[in-house]
C-alpha cells in the first residue's frame, strides 16, 4: 500500500510517513490519555472532588432538615403564644420568673450560704 518514505503508490504524501510516525502518534495519545487518568483520579475537581462535595451535600442535608424541623417546632409556639393565654401565662413565668400577686416564692439556701433556684442547683 505505501512504502517506507511515506509516500503511496499514487503519489501522495501521508502525513506521518511509515510505521515511525505511527508510533510518535500512539505513544503521543497514551500519555494525554495517562494525564487525563491522572487528573481525573487525583485534581480536586475529580474523583477526591466528587467525594467530598459529596459529602458534604450529606451534611448540608442533614443541617437543613435539623433545621427545618427547628422552625416548624418554633413556628407552633408563636401560634400559641399568639393565640393561647395559658401558654403565654406559662412562657412567662418560666422565662421571666414572675410570680402572681397571692404567690409566695421560696429560696432555698446551701451550706456555702448560696440561694438555690430551679436555674442554679
Amino acid at each position: 500500500m505505501g512504502g517506507r518514505d511515506g509516500i503511496s503508490k499514487s503519489g501522495r504524501r501521508y502525513p506521518f510517513p511509515g510505521l515511525r510516525g505511527i508510533q510518535i502518534l500512539v505513544w503521543l495519545l497514551v500519555a494525554v490519555n495517562l494525564g487525563l487518568a491522572y487528573a481525573i483520579v487525583f485534581s480536586p475537581s475529580g474523583i477526591r472532588g466528587y467525594r467530598n462535595k459529596r459529602s458534604q451535600v450529606a451534611e448540608l442535608e442533614a443541617l437543613h432538615a435539623a433545621l427545618a424541623g427547628e422552625n416548624r417546632r418554633l413556628f407552633h409556639k408563636i401560634q400559641r403564644l399568639r393565640n393561647d393565654p395559658a401558654f403565654q401565662e406559662k412562657m412567662v413565668r418560666e422565662e421571666l420568673g414572675w410570680v402572681a400577686d397571692d404567690e409566695l416564692v421560696f429560696f432555698f439556701v446551701d451550706g456555702a450560704g448560696e440561694v438555690r433556684n430551679r436555674e442554679n442547683p
